[in-house]
Parts: C-alpha cells; structure tokens; sequence
C-alpha cells in the first residue's frame, strides 16, 4: 500500500514510527556515551531524557512530512526526483 501526495497511508505511520523508535536507541545511547563514561547512575538522565525526546519527536514529523509531499514514485511535489 502506498500513500498518493497530500496522502497518508497507515504503512506510512508504521515506518515512521518504528524509525522514530530507533532514533530513541540511538539517541539514548549517544547521550550517554556523550558525557565522557557509560555510568548509568550518574548520568543526567534529565539531559539524555530531552535529547530522545526531540529526536523522535523531530524524527516522526520529518518523515511523515516527507511522506506528504512525495508520490508513489518518490517525486517530491510529483515534479522533482
């Protein structure tokens, strides 16, 4: 199933959320990694906590509005790509 332009598809929602998940795993281990040691009782989990928050959140919306804007054929605004 694929989404038309100015369109979703619930496969769209799907693979935007399941990247989002990822991208908090990976965001998740680079704030901890980050801060020079991987010592899970003094990390700021308040500073790791918004850095996940704000990558998945700027993660889904980016490729959910990158879903809008393209066709079946990957064209962004069915003229460019």
């Amino acid at each position: 199933m694929t989404s038309k332009m100015f369109s979703w598809s619930s496969n769209d929602f799907v693979r935007s959320a399941t990247t989002s998940v990822f991208v908090a795993l990976v965001a998740t281990v680079y704030g901890l990694t980050s801060q020079g040691d991987f010592d899970l009782f003094t990390a700021d989990w308040g500073g790791v906590f918004k850095l996940v928050v704000n990558s998945t959140f700027i993660t889904f919306f980016a490729r959910m509005s990158e879903k809008f804007v393209t066709d079946s054929n990957g064209k962004v605004l069915g003229m460019i790509g």
